[in-house]
This record gives structure tokens, sequence and C-alpha cells, in this order.
């Protein structure tokens, strides 16, 4: 469970359009499925260390014992100042904008958007999400493990929404409802993104490329390393939980992309990312395509249109806490 939180299952709801808009030619669905065996290389060498020195600390304890103490604490310093500095900055608009968007577009409120993703406002809410967060963590060891199985348990359920929706509305639908709320057609737009040199088909070198978001997504996979040596039976467990945490994932998230190629057309989502994330003046809408602000144009219905914003929300509140 902690593993595949911090992972992020519902991380694609924000990577998507920005993988979409940097490599022309991705294929978000094969990108994943050809870094998941890579990744899983990895998982084996965490997997190996974790058995082998089941201590708290992780890598720098594995990093000091088989090179040198100056070493371990040289590759982990930077790691502990990136989650103190990025808690606020990073997370608090990497997740809870796209979050944010998502909620406010399912319950009508476009207008209020730019007002609850302005910076102001995405740091203060951060700030007494980390608050809360550090409340939970004073409170206990089973305190903590409640909270997070909570957050788990809503950020699956976004996971398990957003590709439902999707696919019950289906293709024509969500084009329609797109068209509609955007003032131009889904042809148009593909055009600009063309005429403006970006290929919003399949490339081989799009895909290769594709997979620096994927590895971006996979990252987390081995955070019960950091905890084995208070684990029951760390052997087996450890096993479960970062070699299962792969596979799951990659499961889970290429559902997502694929969900999105098959009711937004995989040509209409690359243009919709490349021509937002770019500034092009022909994306009209007040947020990035990302697919928590996509799903609120598959249904009629508030709730379950903003499910998935804000399992993404919750997803940044639990990275933002000291457990992640």
């Amino acid at each position: 469970m902690f593993n595949m939180l911090l992972m992020g299952l519902n991380l694609p709801f924000l990577f998507a359009p920005l993988a979409a808009a940097s490599y022309s030619g991705v294929n978000l669905v094969l990108s994943a499925t050809i870094a998941t065996p890579l990744v899983f290389i990895i998982g084996m060498t965490w997997l190996f260390f974790t058995l082998s020195m089941p201590r708290a600390g992780g890598d720098f304890v594995w990093v000091s014992r088989s090179l040198h103490p100056s070493i371990g604490l040289t590759d982990s310093l930077p790691l502990v100042l990136i989650y103190i500095g990025g808690s606020t900055a990073i997370v608090s608009k990497a997740m809870q904008d796209p979050g944010m968007a998502g909620m406010l577009a399912a319950f009508g409120r476009v207008d209020a958007i730019p007002f609850w993703t302005s910076t102001s406002v995405s740091y203060t809410i951060a700030i007494i999400s980390i608050i809360v967060s550090l409340l939970v963590i004073l409170a206990g060891t089973k305190v903590t493990f409640k909270f997070g199985w909570a957050c788990f348990l809503i950020v699956l359920l976004g996971c398990v929404t957003y590709p439902a929706v999707m696919l019950l509305a289906g293709h024509d639908a969500f084009v329609a409802s797109f068209q509609a709320a955007s003032g131009t057609t889904a042809q148009a737009l593909i055009n600009t993104a063309q005429s403006a040199g970006y290929n919003t088909g399949f490339t081989t070198t799009g895909i290769i490329l594709g997979m620096v978001y994927m590895f971006l997504n996979f990252y987390g996979f081995a955070w019960s390393s950091y905890f084995a040596g208070e684990m029951k039976e760390f052997q087996r467990s450890n096993v479960i939980a970062i070699l299962g945490s792969v596979v799951i994932f990659w499961f889970i998230t290429t559902v997502q992309y694929w969900a999105t190629y098959a009711v937004v057309g995989s040509e209409l989502f690359h243009a919709m990312a490349y021509l937002a994330v770019t500034g092009n003046s022909a994306w009209t809408l007040p947020a990035w395509p990302y697919l928590t602000y996509l799903v609120t144009f598959a249904t009629t219905n508030p709730v379950l249109g903003a499910i998935a914003g804000f399992s993404l929300w919750v997803e940044g509140v639990r990275h933002m806490s000291p457990t992640g």
C-alpha cells in the first residue's frame, strides 16, 4: 500500500499531458509497458539490498556500507533537502492544481479555476495540508497507517472511476461535449498542432523518450525498504511489496492511458497536450488537458466528474506528509 501510494497510482492524471507534449510521437501505453521490465530489474536490485541489510535508512545504509559513509551522505542528503523544499513547491502545484481544476470544472465553476490554482492559494492549502499530515504522524504509527489506507483507497477510487466514466461516455459524446465547451473542433486542434511541427501520431523515438515519464511514475516502488527492519517476515513482505507494486502499478496506469486514447482519441489528446503546454492560442480552455479535467467532459454528474480530481489532491496531501 505504501509503495504504490508513493508511486502515485493516479499520477498519470498529471503526467499524461506533460509526456505527450514533451515527446512528439509518444505512445503512453507502449512506453509504460516497455519501461516496466526495466523497472523490474531495478526493483530486483533494491530487493537484494533490502534483504541483505534490512535496516532503517535504505539506500543510505547500503551505499555507506558498500562504498563509504561519506558517499552515503552525499547520496542521501540532497534527497532530504528535495523533500523539504519540494513538499510545498513542486507537490502543491503539480498535484493540487490539476486536482482543483478537475473538481471545480465538474461542479460547473470553471470561472473559479484561476483563483484556486493561483500560487498564493496553492501554497496556503499546501501548508495547511502539511500541518494536518504532521498531526497525523504525531498521533502515532497506527493512526499513520490508517491515514495511509484512507488516502490509498481514495486514490484507488479515482483510478477506477476515471476509466469507467470515460469508457461509459464513449468517443462521440466526449468530443461533442469538448467541442461545445472549447468553441473549436477536434480536427482543428489536430491540424493546428501538426502545422506547428508536432507529430500527433506514434513514432519509435517518441515511444522510447516517453519512458522518461514512465520512470518518474514508477519511482517509489521500494519505499518499504526504508522501514524493512520494522516489518514482520520482511523477506516475504518486501518481495511482494517491491515487485508486486511494479506489476500492479503498470496495469492500473496503462488502463488509464488506454482509456484516454480510446475515448479522447490519441491524435486529439496529443494535440491538446502540445497546444496547451506550449501556450498556443488555439487552446482556449482555462486548464491544461489533465485527465482530471478531461473526465468532466465525459459526464454530467458532478460527483463522478470530481472524484478523479479529488483523488489527485489527496495524493498530493499524502506526498506532502513526512510518511512520503
